[in-house]
C-alpha cells in the first residue's frame, strides 16, 4: 500500500486511500499519538487518538515535519468530537461509517437550496428565510433569545457565534413547547459550532524566515517613504529642527549613567561578600584562640590544685 505523508500545522497527515487517513502529533518526551481522520467534503476530520507509539524528540520531529508537502486536499478541519449527528444527537467520535460516506457523495460546497421554514435542531431553531440564509435562535434568559447566523460547509450546519439579543414576551417554558412541535431539522447529516472549523492555509509557514519584533517601525518609515516629495518637504518645514548633538548626549549621560550605577552596584555586592568571607575567617581564628587560651588556663588550675593538696 502506497503512503504519502503530508503536514497541517504540527500534525503528520498519512494517506492511504482517497478518504482514509491517519495523523500523527508530537507529544512530551518523545511519545506520538495517533488516530484516524476522513475527509468528508471539504473537510478533514480528526477521530480522538486511538494508539501511542515512541517517536522522535520535539526537535526531530519538527525537522522531519519540514520535509513533508503542505496538505492541500482541503480546505478545512476539524475533530469529531465537535460535530454532532442530526438524528442520534451523539458526537461523532469513533462513530464514522467508511462506506457511508463514500456512498453519500456529499458536495464540497453547500447541500444545495434549502426551502424556507423553521426547523428545529436539539435546544436550537433554525429558521431559513427567503433568500436561502440560514439562522439560529436559542432561549437564553427570562424574556430574551440569542440569534446568530449559521453556514453550511460539506453537509454540514455550522453554527456561527452570537450576533444579537432578542425580545422574547413569552416564557421559556411555552417557547420550548412551540419549539417541540416544528419539524426536526434534516437539511444538513451534521451539525457543529463554526469557531471549531479550522482553516487548512497555515498563516506562518515552518520554512518562513523569523520575523524580529524590533523590525516592525519598518512599516511607519515606508509610509513616509511613500508620502509626495513636496508633502515631505512641507511637513519638514513645519517641523521645528530637532538639535541632534543634545539628543546624542543625553543618550551618551543616559547610558553612562546605566553604566555607572551598574558598576557600583556589582562593586558593592564584591564588598559585602568579601567583608563576609573576611569577617568569617577572623570570627574562627578568634574562636579557635577563646578556645586555646581556656585550655590552658584550665591546666595551669589543675596543676595548681594539684600542688596545694600535696602534704609538707
Amino acid at each position: 500500500m502506497i503512503k504519502v505523508k503530508y503536514r497541517l500545522e504540527d500534525y503528520i497527515i498519512t494517506g492511504y486511500d482517497e478518504s482514509f487517513f491517519t495523523w500523527e502529533m508530537n507529544m512530551v518526551l518523545g511519545e506520538h499519538r495517533v488516530g484516524n481522520c476522513f475527509i468528508i467534503g471539504d473537510i478533514l476530520v480528526f477521530e480522538s487518538w486511538n494508539q501511542k507509539k515512541d517517536g522522535f524528540l520535539k526537535m526531530g520531529f519538527h525537522s522531519q515535519l519540514k520535509k513533508l508537502p503542505i496538505w492541500n486536499k482541503t480546505r478545512y478541519y476539524c475533530f469529531s468530537s465537535n460535530l454532532r449527528d442530526v438524528e442520534t444527537r451523539q458526537p461523532l467520535s469513533n462513530h464514522f461509517n467508511k462506506m457511508k460516506l463514500i456512498e453519500s457523495h456529499i458536495d464540497k460546497g453547500s447541500v444545495g437550496i434549502i426551502e424556507p421554514g423553521i426547523f428545529r435542531l436539539g435546544r436550537y431553531e433554525i429558521i431559513v428565510d427567503t433568500n436561502g440564509k440560514i439562522k439560529w435562535q436559542i432561549y437564553d434568559r427570562v424574556n430574551n433569545v440569542k440569534s446568530g447566523s449559521c453556514i453550511t460547509e460539506s453537509g454540514i450546519l455550522f453554527l456561527k457565534t452570537k450576533e444579537f439579543d432578542l425580545n422574547e414576551s413569552q416564557s421559556k417554558k411555552a417557547w420550548f413547547k412551540d419549539l417541540m412541535n416544528l419539524p426536526q431539522w434534516d437539511k444538513t447529516f451534521a451539525w457543529g459550532q463554526h469557531n471549531l472549523l479550522r482553516s487548512c492555509q497555515q498563516s506562518i509557514s515552518l520554512n518562513s524566515p523569523i520575523v524580529i519584533p524590533w523590525k516592525t517601525n519598518r512599516s511607519n518609515n515606508d509610509k513616509v517613504n511613500s508620502t509626495p516629495f513636496s508633502e515631505t518637504q512641507n511637513r519638514k518645514k513645519q517641523e521645528p529642527q530637532r538639535d541632534l548633538s543634545s539628543d546624542f548626549w543625553l543618550k551618551m549621560f543616559s547610558s553612562y549613567k546605566s553604566i555607572r550605577w551598574g558598576h557600583w552596584l556589582s562593586l558593592l555586592f564584591s564588598l559585602l561578600k568579601n567583608g563576609v568571607f573576611i569577617g568569617f575567617h577572623i570570627f574562627l581564628s578568634i574562636l579557635t584562640k577563646v578556645v586555646h587560651l581556656f585550655g590552658k588556663t584550665r591546666d595551669c588550675i589543675s596543676k595548681i590544685v594539684k600542688k596545694k593538696g600535696r602534704p609538707l
